[in-house]
């Protein structure tokens, strides 16, 4: 019997490029234009510079690049760089967003871990256009799907991108670097205790909330590094006994939502920023730049501001 958790890999492995209508290769291609802006703006943000100095001094072989910086590193080095950099200031997109039967749903911030992922390995491997696509594509779509299951909630104790972006990682760079089933389960088995990224960095407003989905780059190239080479992990990682969703996940968890109209729906359509911010204060920031425009406010006379 093919359980969910293998139909989910073999979406990500064995779906063909000429399964994406154009809508879905626009959408895929705005996320990589998107989040390259993005990793390039933010190459100086807070912090990074105390994590490239340490890439650095590690050294190692030069397999990826590091964006603005140039610097080739080993290829984990170079997609947690990249990531930390896409990630720097809230601007890239969020998503992707969920339609159909999982309409409504919101799976964080995705791709500031799955492109540069993408890139990275892209990159490492040589492959096409088209390879590195599909792969923005399926591990982007695989990651949501995890993420659905266990719904978005600021109140859970992990955040969703430095956990279930961690799977999506895996996902693509599997397919990219051509492994089976049996070795993404493993990578899956590995990951399951490598995920983390604690809620409390957003409320204290520390560096730390862009570092989760940075390490979940790393780590999900790692364990399918790992898995590669014949290391073994959990053997149901995601719904089995201590599994990801039983030790991550509050309950109820909702495993009915993960495989709805799997290859036939790929979730990848993002939301794209204005401000660099968290989306949920773009409606707080158009508010208040319309009412500089109605009226004549000196912002030395503002006592307060009560929303």
């Amino acid at each position: 019997m093919v359980t969910e958790t293998q139909k989910l890999i073999h979406n990500v492995l064995d779906t063909k490029y000429e399964a994406f209508n154009k809508e879905v290769l626009r959408d895929a291609k705005r996320q990589v234009i998107d989040l390259i802006g993005t990793m390039v703006s933010g190459y100086n943000g807070p912090g990074n510079s105390a994590l490239f100095d340490l890439v650095r001094q590690w050294g190692g072989r030069g397999e990826a690049t590091v964006l603005v910086h140039g610097d080739k590193v080993p290829l984990p080095h170079a997609a947690m760089m990249n990531s930390l950099q896409g990630r720097s200031y809230d601007f890239e997109c969020t998503g992707p967003d969920a339609f159909g039967q999982n309409e409504g749903m919101f799976p964080g911030h995705v791709q500031s871990s799955t492109v540069p992922a993408a890139l990275s390995v892209a990159e490492y491997v040589g492959a096409s256009g088209k390879d590195l696509i599909s792969a923005v594509i399926l591990g982007g779509d695989m990651a949501a799907r995890i993420a659905f299951v266990e719904g978005m909630g600021f109140d859970h104790p992990f955040d969703l991108v430095g956990t279930v972006n961690a799977f999506g990682v895996a996902g693509l760079t599997a397919r990219l670097m051509g492994l089976n089933e049996n070795q993404v389960m493993n990578s899956f088995g590995i990951l399951a205790n490598m995920v983390a990224g604690s809620f409390r960095s957003l409320w204290d407003g520390v560096m730390t909330f862009k570092l989760y989905g940075a390490m979940a780059a790393r780590n999900g190239i790692i364990a399918t590094l790992m898995a590669k080479k014949g290391f073994t992990g959990l053997k149901d990682p995601l719904f089995g006994p201590q599994g990801f969703f039983e030790s991550y996940c509050p309950k109820p968890y909702h495993p009915e939502f993960m495989n709805r109209d799997l290859g036939k729906e790929f979730y990848v359509k993002s939301r794209h920023k204005k401000y660099p911010s968290c989306q949920g204060n773009h409606n707080i920031i158009d508010c208040g730049l319309d009412i500089l425009k109605e009226h004549d406010i000196n912002a030395d006379d503002i006592k307060e501001i009560i929303i």
